[in-house]
């Protein structure tokens, strides 16, 4: 029998607080929960001058500031004998659409490094993940998750205002962390 396919997400899903640090540096301060809820998953708009500030994003490495996401190597590498894991994840900046192939060799680095034992014929990069069908999907924006029968909204710093009643509506089912995910998805 086939394995189900189940999408995951990157950025916010396997890394959390890349983005965000940089642009804390750049700014020189924290951001804080109120510019968070005001400007959602687009933090870059908390930058007055955005030319200037993606010239000093693209000569870094997003994730040399990035942290793995607890416990995901760990359930990822019990769901990949259960699944046909694949790894979707987008790569440009609607800003400087041509100054993104760097992005796309960083985020392979480090996938490779922090989860060696994922199929890299299996990374998927793709801005618009509407186009792509799954059987399961995790993912931190509700938006992304349209190609799946199982839909997990992964809990981030911009999603938190859904009530569940709208997810509920959605098909959607929010989880909190990697625990949660290995509960629903690992059969023993």
């Amino acid at each position: 029998m086939d394995k189900l396919k189940l999408m995951v997400d990157m950025d916010d899903v396997l890394y959390e607080n890349a983005f965000q640090r940089i642009i804390e540096e750049y700014l020189g301060r924290k951001i804080t929960k109120e510019e968070v809820d005001r400007n959602g998953y687009y933090l870059q708009n908390l930058v007055e001058n955005k030319d200037d500030f993606f010239n000093y994003f693209f000569q870094k490495n997003m994730y040399d500031y990035a942290n793995i996401v607890k416990n995901s190597q760990e359930v990822l590498k019990e769901l990949v004998g259960m699944y046909d894991v694949y790894i979707l994840t987008a790569y440009t900046f609607v800003e400087r659409r041509n100054s993104c192939g760097d992005i796309l060799k960083h985020k392979y680095d480090r996938l490779i490094n922090d989860y060696p034992f994922l199929d890299p014929h299996n990374f998927c990069f793709v801005n618009d993940k509407s186009v792509v069908k799954s059987d399961i999907m995790i993912d931190d924006r509700l938006r992304n998750l349209t190609g799946a029968n199982l839909k997990l909204l992964f809990s981030s710093f911009h999603n938190q205002n859904y009530p569940d009643y709208y997810l509920e509506a959605k098909g959607v089912k929010k989880v909190n962390d990697w625990e949660e995910i290995g509960k629903i998805l690992i059969k023993k």
